[in-house]
């Protein structure tokens, strides 16, 4: 294949994942569906596409997300309202660099704006939640450093994790919550479920064809560092792995292999 031949397919196969971000994503995605979509996400964290590219990237991952679950919503209404916070305390949010970048980026915007956190405050609550154990986090139900009266003060750029969960029935959350039955599953939305997995594996995928690290930490210890290193997104980009001394959350060897299998599929196609 000539050099004018790899570049037209590339640009066809970017416009095919264009059209698809649009659509939605389908449930079950085809072979090409995901290699055309891992393009456009490899695309996005190339060097080329600028100093703000991981949050970039991030909101091209919330845009799948979002567009899929317009195609195929939830199978059945579900229970969590406006001012539903229970998912919100206690539990562990996985988050990749990018997602973290595009928090910040959000609340460095509206900082000053009325209800939203003090970037001066929300430092020092991060560091105490994260401080938690599994054990006192169930304990103390401490409320996600970014939730405001029960609201998700960055509600439009929360992380996938956030937008995986959901459930049909109020009472199995109440009952978790309350502990009386904390291992009982909470039945929520496989559609769901899916969208956000897609969504954040095309996100992975992305970073690992640019050589990024694809690791995922808890939100409150990332968005911390994040918070308190200057230009934190330059410098990732740059090469300073800025998270590395924290420890990684939601490892799962199922999604790595699916990482590196699309990473090395995506490869072929440009050889």
């Amino acid at each position: 294949m000539t050099r004018t031949e790899d570049r037209r397919q590339h640009r066809e196969r970017l416009k095919r994942a264009e059209a698809l971000l649009r659509l939605g994503f389908p449930l079950a995605p085809s072979e090409a569906d995901v290699i055309d979509m891992a393009a456009l996400f490899k695309q996005a964290l190339a060097p080329a596409s600028g100093q703000s590219r991981a949050r970039a990237a991030a909101r091209l991952s919330h845009r799948l997300n979002e567009a899929a679950a317009r195609r195929a919503p939830a199978e059945r209404t579900l229970a969590c309202k406006t001012g539903c916070a229970y998912c919100c305390r206690s539990n562990r949010v996985a988050v990749t660099a990018p997602e973290v970048f595009l928090i910040l980026a959000t609340l460095e915007a509206t900082a000053s704006g009325k209800g939203k956190p003090r970037l001066s405050d929300l430092s020092a609550r991060c560091h105490a939640i994260a401080r938690l154990d599994n054990k006192a986090r169930v304990e103390q139900k401490p409320a996600c450093s970014l939730l405001e009266a029960n609201l998700c003060s960055v509600y439009d750029v929360r992380p996938a994790t956030c937008r995986q969960t959901s459930a049909f029935d109020l009472a199995p959350c109440l009952d978790e919550f309350e502990g009386r039955a904390p291992d009982q599953p909470i039945a929520g939305s496989r559609n769901l479920w899916l969208h956000t997995g897609h969504s954040q594996l095309m996100l992975m995928v992305g970073l690992k064809a640019n050589r990024f690290p694809t690791r995922r930490y808890e939100l409150n210890a990332a968005l911390a560092r994040a918070l308190e290193t200057p230009n934190s997104e330059a410098r990732w980009l740059e090469g300073a792995d800025i998270f590395e001394d924290l420890p990684p959350i939601g490892e799962d060897a199922g999604l790595e292999r699916a990482v590196n299998g699309i990473t090395a599929a995506l490869a072929r196609t440009a050889n």
